[in-house]
């Protein structure tokens, strides 16, 4: 396992959510770049990305310090065909007149090109959510990795819209902004305007964490499944979500436990910053069962009865010691009646798809990740995702 992005198709999995529930979202003013791909490849795909645009701009709501629209060309060189307006006759007018240029796919020339011509522009607000919204065949000529990131580290979330017929999603992954189910989208797929529409006005969701008030949080780490090199990256990964719940002031417990050499007594209930210096000092080595051990101490009754507790698992298991696992939450979650609510991620293809399934029916949470290829997510995206799950939970067991 190379990236930490092994959370990438599990916050895909609830974008759809995400896309629907428009009273989550912060309608706040936004800076919006459309780049439309027209090289040699695209000829026919052009007019199509014209006509999609022409629909945003309809659905969107453009106007004085709301948002604000920029139109941009690329192939093998990069145009800023208008910079940011909110003047949506002139950017039809416009639109309606642009053609392809032909030449090659460039597409980390045009993002670096984006970042410092349309969002550095004088017309780029401060105060404003950066998006970019990439049109493209996914086949670049060039890398796109470093300049995607780069607009992603100045926090300009990047939606890429593909065609139907492309030959290299990939390149689409490689741009896309994370989780990327939730911004890698077909440019022929019903309901398009309206997904893009949604996620453009749920950006920036305000991080509500109230639901973690009075929650024990559990970080469980199969970290002897890793290499060492994964497993400091989850650790840095859990580093920064506990540093960013930190931040909410809500009121949690926080565990962060790991299977490493020396850590025999586990230790739930840590207080934040006892549990980030904790992490700073572990060192790793192959010890088995420290997911068991850890589900034998729950089910002893160490824990309080009158907190709740979340318990989320990272963990790289075969077949059977998956149904073991999966058998013994069960009998913990009988035993203590909904004060437990699992959380569970598993990785890499040796899972049993069939056990795979029945947690999946059975557990608060489960995902399974089969391929560990792609870039990392980020710590906010997640605890965004954290904090609804917990709501969910809080709501299903407080009544």
């Amino acid at each position: 396992m190379r990236n930490i992005v092994i959370l990438a198709t599990l916050l895909a999995s609830v974008a759809a959510y995400d896309r629907t529930d428009a009273s989550k979202c912060t309608k706040d003013k936004a800076d919006i770049f459309f780049l439309l791909d027209s090289s040699d490849s695209t000829s026919q795909l052009f007019e199509k990305q014209k006509i999609f645009v022409n629909k945003m701009l309809d659905s969107l709501e453009i106007e004085y310090g709301k948002v604000h629209i920029g139109i941009a060309t690329f192939s093998d060189s990069f145009y800023l065909n208008l910079d940011l307006t909110f003047d949506v006759s002139y950017l039809k007018k416009f639109l309606g007149r642009l053609n392809p240029m032909g030449g090659s796919t460039k597409i980390g020339s045009a993002l670096k090109s984006l970042l410092a011509d349309g969002f550095r522009s004088h017309r780029a607000r401060r105060t404003a959510t950066k998006i970019a919204i990439v049109l493209t065949d996914g086949q670049s000529s060039d890398n796109p990795i470093a300049a995607a990131k780069a607009l992603m580290a100045k926090n300009i979330k990047v939606f890429a819209v593909g065609d139907t017929y492309m030959n290299n999603q990939v390149d689409l992954r490689m741009i896309a902004s994370r989780p990327t189910g939730y911004y890698v989208f077909n440019l022929n797929s019903n309901g398009l305007i309206g997904s893009i529409k949604n996620a453009v006005q749920c950006i920036s969701p305000k991080t509500d964490c109230s639901a973690l008030h009075n929650i024990n949080l559990q970080f469980l780490i199969d970290t002897p499944s890793y290499s060492q090199k994964t497993s400091l990256k989850l650790i840095n990964f859990v580093a920064e979500t506990s540093a960013m719940l930190k931040e909410t002031n809500a009121e949690f417990a926080l565990g962060v436990n790991f299977g490493v050499m020396g850590q025999q007594d586990i230790a739930p209930n840590y207080h934040t910053d006892m549990a980030l210096k904790t992490m700073s000092g572990f060192h790793f080595y192959k010890q088995v069962g420290m997911i068991d051990s850890f589900l034998r101490y729950l089910a002893k009754g160490r824990l309080d009865r009158n907190q709740r507790t979340l318990l989320i698992i990272f963990i790289d298991e075969s077949a059977e010691p998956l149904k073991e696992l999966r058998d013994r939450i069960e009998r913990i979650k009988l035993k203590y009646k909904g004060l437990f609510s699992f959380f569970i991620i598993t990785f890499g293809p040796s899972v049993n798809r069939h056990v795979a399934r029945s947690m999946a029916s059975n557990l608060s949470f489960y995902f399974h990740i089969p391929d560990v290829r792609y870039m990392e997510v980020s710590h906010e995206d997640f605890v965004n995702l954290l904090c609804g799950s917990s709501a969910s939970y809080s709501n299903k067991y407080s009544k």
